[in-house]
């Protein structure tokens, strides 16, 4: 669809930004199921079909430079995962926990998040210093490195 709508046809003024998903196998959602009963396996297995659907996205799509660009927040957030001094110089303190206390990502607020637990100022989560809020729904920091990149794109690239 994206090759169609932006070179084909009446409209080829069309601007398009795709988005490869972060390692699945990174999330707080991940991290839950391989710690409970059968889950051995989980995070690999949510890895593979990361990388699986990325990769197929990436093969259908063709980059144009001019009419298309990717946003790989698949990169970007491996970086932050594997590396703890790039994980530092984005604020992120915790890469691995959901900031959000309430089930219901909707009923989260600054006023619903994880509590200290030992160090209040390295382990309280706050909507600047968690990667994610919920499961699989990334924190405003998560938010801000996915905008970023977008911008960055569109920024470089003769749209």
């Amino acid at each position: 669809q994206f090759d169609r709508v932006t070179r084909y046809g009446s409209n080829d003024k069309a601007r398009a930004l795709y988005v490869l998903i972060p390692n699945v196998g990174d999330t707080p959602y991940a991290y839950a199921e391989e710690s409970g009963a059968g889950g051995v396996g989980s995070r690999a297995l949510l890895t593979s079909l990361t990388r699986a659907f990325n990769d197929q996205l990436r093969s259908k799509i063709t980059i144009n430079g001019r009419s298309i660009g990717q946003v790989n927040i698949f990169d970007t957030f491996q970086n932050i995962v594997n590396n703890p001094k790039a994980a530092a110089q984005a604020g992120i303190l915790n890469i691995t926990g959901s900031a959000c206390v309430p089930d219901d990502i909707l009923q989260c607020t600054s006023l619903t998040l994880q509590p200290a637990t030992t160090d209040p100022v390295a382990d309280a989560a706050t909507e600047a210093t968690w990667l994610w809020a919920k499961g699989v729904y990334f924190g405003p920091i998560g938010h801000s490195l996915l905008s970023s990149n977008a911008l960055r794109i569109i920024d470089n690239n003769p749209f």
